[in-house]
């Protein structure tokens, strides 16, 4: 069975604009890899609140994990291996966080998130 080696780029952007980079990680590796360490990147560069009840503290991510899993898998299995270069791109504003993949026909169905209003 084959299982190819995607390019998986995760930036966190200071504004709502590329032009300034805060944090990247790019990860050239199985797919497995990719599904595991880019939504870590996205927690640990995303605001995580809490609420305190009962005597304990539940975290409320900005953007929940179980999203951002489903959306970062279907933009690797629905990439095109067939070209060379194939990138996805999980890319977080200060305003929004993307799921590209770029070579699909109608990559913005893998907006995670659309702007917060």
């Amino acid at each position: 069975m084959y299982f190819p080696f995607p390019e998986v780029r995760c930036a966190k952007f200071a504004r709502t604009t590329r032009a300034e980079f805060i944090d990247r990680l790019n990860i050239e590796d199985a797919i497995l890899r990719a599904i595991d360490e880019i939504p870590k990147s996205i927690r640990r560069d995303t605001k995580i609140p809490g609420k305190f009840g009962q005597m304990k503290r539940k975290d409320i991510p900005e953007y929940p994990i179980d999203g951002i899993r489903e959306a970062l898998t279907n933009a690797l299995v629905h990439a095109n291996y067939e070209i060379s270069g194939t990138r996805i791109f999980a890319t977080i504003y200060n305003n929004k966080l993307e799921i590209q993949n770029p070579e699909h026909a109608t990559w913005n169905e893998y907006r995670a998130v659309q702007e917060r209003g």
